[in-house]
């Protein structure tokens, strides 16, 4: 993380700020944008399978590791990783479903949580047409 930068824009005040369910709205149209690009240039030039996998726990709660890779468009090898990385950094939680670790369920952690809810308040309070999703 930058801690030394300065936030860009400016964030909804989280004591006025709305419901979660105008986060995921938030939410789908980051991925929705992630999904436009993809045909326009090579998905090697943006390459952030664990940003995806945030970014899908978010919205779609609880989730098994062989959907988060086919959804994040990576190969289950490569979303194992990432979901090793993330738990460790406590990011999300996985629920191991036996000996087959693409059927592990994994959901977001409060930590995830609370970062992404700031994120998507600072695209609230920067983008018209996420603030009017409200």
């Amino acid at each position: 993380m930058h801690e030394d930068l300065p936030p860009v824009g400016r964030a909804r005040d989280r004591a006025t700020s709305t419901s979660s369910g105008e986060y995921r709205t938030i939410a789908d149209m980051v991925i929705a944008a992630r999904a436009a690009r993809s045909p326009l240039f090579p998905r090697s030039m943006f390459g952030e399978p664990a940003w995806d996998i945030l970014l899908l726990l978010y919205r779609d709660k609880n989730v098994c590791l062989a959907d988060l890779a086919r959804s994040a468009d990576t190969p289950e090898s490569t979303a194992a990783r990432w979901i090793d990385f993330l738990e460790a950094h406590q990011l999300v939680t996985r629920m191991r479903c036996g000996e087959d670790r693409s059927a592990d369920r994994v959901e977001l952690g409060s930590k995830a949580r609370d970062g992404l809810h700031s994120f998507f308040a600072a695209l609230a309070g920067n983008w018209p047409i996420a603030a009017a999703t409200g």
